[in-house]
């Protein structure tokens, strides 16, 4: 009744590949922030937009997928426009592009474990 083990092996790689871009981005962008001299209140306003945009981002862009099942096509475009987005935190030091930038690659990046959780849960019925 399992999936076979090569499919369980792509399941984990993905899963590994999504909690270890988190892990090496989000713990260092607050000293990256400090490293551009924001204070520690323009800091703590960057960081805090997170929870808040994909709080609304999740069901956003998973209700978009769901109505039009687009699964796969939504997956792929919020991977690739979050991590390009992600990228573009690097190379940008005026705070409100900042705050923009960190805001909009959390709304379109906040689907993606629901996505990869869905597909697992559909390979163990």
């Amino acid at each position: 009744a399992y999936p076979p083990p090569h499919e369980l092996r792509l399941l984990k790689i993905s899963y590994f590949a999504l909690f270890a871009t988190l892990a090496c981005f989000l713990p260092f962008l607050p000293l990256y922030f400090e490293s551009l001299n924001l204070g520690e209140e323009q800091i703590g306003i960057v960081i805090s937009i997170r929870p808040y945009v994909s709080f609304i981002g999740a069901p956003v862009l998973s209700g978009f997928a769901d109505a039009h099942g687009t699964h796969r096509a939504v997956f792929f475009c919020c991977t690739m426009i979050s991590g390009f987005l992600r990228v573009a935190v690097g190379f940008t030091s005026h705070t409100g592009l900042l705050v923009c930038l960190v805001a909009l690659s959390e709304f379109i990046a906040a689907p993606l474990t629901s996505f990869v959780d869905e597909v697992v849960l559909s390979m163990l019925r």
